[in-house]
């Protein structure tokens, strides 16, 4: 998957934390692991949101412990409270986050991959904001919305 694309967002919400792990851990073992032709210098952002702290806590710890600094500069993780903040937008969130690549990376193709895995109202408010996204988008940004399920 890290080689098909140069950014990678992942936006989870409640139990979608499970994903946040899981994705994490293959990124560092394709890291740890990638040869000359991999691509090197994926980026990845993650968003949580959630309204239990004590969920949220155990997330940041288990992320920390993941995170070593020869990748912290490629790994940005947004945990976000919402039992007092209320929802986060997520349609603005990715707005500013593939901004932010246009103006970072000004020339060249960005591949851009948006996994979302939360409630059923997330994923698609995820979804929908991906294609308007892609849609404005003409600046050699290509945005692919990949939906990562959670089901008991």
């Amino acid at each position: 998957m890290y080689d098909d694309f140069d950014f990678v967002m992942i936006l989870t919400g409640g139990i979608g934390n499970t994903i946040v792990l899981n994705h994490l851990r293959y990124f560092l073992d394709y890291r740890s692991t990638k040869s000359i032709q991999s691509n090197s210098s994926v980026k990845i952002q993650v968003l949580h949101v959630d309204r239990f702290s004590q969920r949220l806590a155990y997330l940041k710890e288990k992320i920390q412990s993941l995170i070593t600094l020869n990748v912290s500069h490629d790994v940005k993780v947004d945990l976000h409270n919402t039992s007092h903040q209320g929802h986060v937008n997520i349609r603005e969130y990715l707005k500013k986050y593939i901004e932010h690549i246009e103006t970072e990376y000004p020339t060249g193709i960005r591949r851009v991959a948006v996994i979302s895995c939360g409630p059923a109202k997330f994923n698609d408010v995820s979804r929908h904001a991906c294609v308007e996204l892609q849609k404005k988008i003409v600046d050699n940004t290509i945005v692919t919305y990949i939906s990562d399920p959670f089901e008991w």
